[in-house]
């Protein structure tokens, strides 16, 4: 969860609010599109969060985003394949500033192209953890053992070292089972 002000949730809690959304769409040729509020279709903005695949809770299960939205860019949908779209939330606060909330990162799995707007799904970088397990590395402090899933599935580790020296487990080796069924 991304921590916002109380300001923020004072008036994301109020009856009417005022919103907008930013972002920037990167081709696979590493060309970016800056996106605002004017160039998104209305009503097509949509991130999801799902925590299992069907009705039944999963031991490992994890929330993955999943993003709909429709742009009027005037973009080659071929050249978004291997793109990732960056997404940002502004909410105004009761003294007339906004409040930014990062959405993520999301690789584009589909584009769409319409007579004037792309359409596009997306998912963030969750997905990438469905790698297959490598019993390389077993045990370990928290930092070295996420670090090294990240590393792996190639996703930026959202904590420091320090930040992460401040938990309260992180003076404890942690370990895997070496007779596991873990797969991912």
């Amino acid at each position: 969860m991304y921590p916002v002000s109380q300001a923020f949730l004072d008036a994301i809690g109020s009856n009417s609010r005022e919103f907008y959304w930013t972002g920037v769409l990167t081709a696979k040729d590493g060309k970016e599109y800056p996106f605002t509020n004017a160039d998104i279709v209305k009503g097509s903005c949509s991130v999801t969060n799902q925590c299992c695949n069907n009705n039944e809770i999963e031991i490992g299960s994890m929330y993955a985003a999943e993003l709909d939205i429709a742009l009027y860019l005037d973009i080659d949908r071929y050249t978004l394949e291997d793109g990732f779209i960056t997404l940002s939330f502004f909410l105004k606060l009761a003294d007339d500033t906004y409040e930014e909330v990062p959405m993520g990162i999301f690789d584009i799995s589909e584009a769409n192209r319409g007579i004037k707007s792309v359409s596009i799904k997306a998912y963030d970088h969750m997905l990438r953890f469905e790698e297959k397990f490598d019993e390389t590395l077993t045990n370990g402090y928290a930092y070295e053992l996420l670090s090294y899933a990240c590393e792996v599935c190639d996703v930026p580790l959202a904590h420091t070292q320090e930040e992460m020296a401040t938990w309260l487990n992180a003076t404890e080796v942690l370990g895997i089972y070496p007779d596991n069924d873990i797969e991912t």
